[in-house]
């Protein structure tokens, strides 16, 4: 509660907690409860940038059934956007996400240089953008290669979790 992003959170709106829980909750109930673990998975492609990591980790872990629970809680959820906001908003967040259009470029320079990461880091320390996207592409294969690492062997369930958090952060394509 002393986090200084704790007011901010409670205060702005963000989903932080939300998204922190589902993590959290997909990470704790892999082992108990699989096809649960990966519902709470499929309902975090609400935010893909913060989902990345998560496909790595259960297919290191073998985790088939919690695959399989995440790719069908997401479908579904897919499904019900499309049905109850039709395919124009699919279309928008395709094009968003493809780095095209309008919104896009309008969300260039809040989102993704005043972001947190690796890529508007590189941009701070004068990069290119060019260097700074393989900057950021880079971060992304170190933060799989490590949640890989962990996640294919026996490990407790806090150092899987610290992992994949680290990597999370690291990985968004902010």
């Amino acid at each position: 509660m002393l986090c200084p992003a704790v007011p901010f959170n409670v205060l702005s709106g963000q989903n932080a907690f939300y998204t922190s829980a589902l993590l959290v909750g997909g990470v704790g109930t892999l082992a108990r409860s699989p096809l649960l673990g990966g519902a709470l998975f499929g309902i975090l492609t609400y935010k893909p940038q913060l989902w990345l990591m998560v496909p790595v980790a259960l297919v290191a872990a073998r985790a088939w059934r919690s695959l399989a629970g995440a790719v069908a809680m997401a479908s579904g959820l897919a499904l019900v956007s499309l049905v109850l906001f039709g395919p124009h908003a699919w279309q928008a967040w395709i094009e968003f996400a493809s780095g095209h259009g309008k919104l896009y470029q309008g969300w260039l320079p809040a989102g993704r240089l005043n972001g947190q990461g690796v890529f508007p880091c590189a941009i701070l320390l004068g990069a290119p953008s060019a260097v700074a996207n393989l900057a950021q592409a880079a971060a992304v294969v170190v933060a799989a290669a490590f949640v890989y690492w962990t996640f294919s062997r026996p490990a407790p369930g806090e150092l899987r979790l610290s992992v994949l958090l680290c990597a999370t952060i690291l990985a968004a394509p902010h």
